[in-house]
């Protein structure tokens, strides 16, 4: 626990045996850690440890990491295929069954035990139209309704036609990228705000709209936006870039399918075609999480291969 200001804030320790760790789980690493602390948190210097004491903390530490947990989340660049069909149908299950599930693990941007790490990625296309479907366990439907608080669960597909992109975060001014996503609800996100209002580093000063009475359940509209570090307001709640969306949540799972034709007549969008290879990362939310800041989880860049 700290206290500033004179309030008690709780700092809750950090769950070791899942294995996510900022600094590193060598012998090392923990050292160092422990000795100076951890930048940008909430974890201060030790002082006062003699050698002994330090080795001892090091190897209680390390035997509260699971094995293999640490494995299970590194990121490792996958290939998704998306496999040529007849005709595209991505509220098809039966179609989906034949399409292989390619496993992708999220990192999230702050620690949190409910934060999203894992997902499953599938592709197909007909020549004409690419469908990604992306599935994920989630014990909880979140989609506020209008005129509560909170901005629901949530999913983005980015893209890139870059050969090997600098950066996964959003694009930059010389290489922007393509995002289309999907929120269950609140009329900032339709308004393609993303999650750049009222949280810096981007902190726009934007009011929401008024809810609309009546609406209820989770948004089937999906948007499309080209962004170059941060999404621009000129693309600001495009919904007519021709990105469509099927969500569904049923028995503690997400399962959501983009569809877009394979070429777009809109400048930035990203462009496909049979026997091509593009640059893909996924990005998803939680909404069940409090902290806005918490609640997103990200991948590193994949590949995505269209089939001929």
């Amino acid at each position: 626990m700290a206290q500033g200001d004179g309030k008690l804030v709780v700092r809750w320790a950090r769950d070791f045996t899942s294995g996510v760790l900022r600094g590193g789980s060598s012998p090392r690493d923990l050292a160092s850690r422990i000795v100076a602390g951890m930048p940008a948190s909430a974890m201060p210097p030790t002082e006062g440890l003699s050698d002994r004491d330090l080795a001892a903390l090091v190897a209680h530490v390390r035997k509260l990491i699971l094995p293999g947990s640490e494995h299970r989340l590194v990121q490792q660049r996958s290939v998704v295929v998306a496999k040529r069909v007849a005709k595209v149908d991505a509220a098809s299950d039966e179609q989906w069954a034949g399409i292989e599930e390619v496993p992708v693990v999220l990192s999230p941007l702050r620690w949190d035990a409910d934060a999203i790490l894992h997902a499953r990625l599938q592709a197909m296309h007909d020549g004409a139209r690419v469908a990604v479907r992306v599935s994920w366990k989630d014990p909880t439907c979140d989609a506020p309704a209008p005129g509560q608080a909170g901005r629901g669960d949530g999913v983005a597909l980015q893209w890139s036609g870059e050969r090997e992109p600098t950066f996964f975060g959003m694009g930059s001014l010389r290489a922007p990228v393509n995002i289309w996503y999907w929120r269950t609800h609140t009329f900032k996100e339709r308004a393609g705000l993303l999650d750049l209002v009222s949280r810096s580093p981007h902190q726009l000063d934007v009011p929401p709209r008024i809810a609309a009475p009546g609406v209820t359940g989770f948004s089937d509209r999906a948007a499309s936006v080209i962004s170059r570090g941060h999404v621009s307001a000129a693309g600001f709640g495009r919904q007519d870039r021709g990105v469509a969306v099927l969500p569904r949540w049923e028995n503690g799972e997400w399962v959501v399918a983009f569809t877009r034709a394979l070429v777009s007549s809109e400048d930035g969008e990203i462009q496909l075609s049979p026997g091509l290879e593009v640059k893909l990362a996924l990005a998803l939310w939680n909404g069940s999480i409090g902290a806005p800041g918490r609640q997103k989880t990200f991948t590193i860049w994949h590949a995505l291969r269209l089939a001929r």
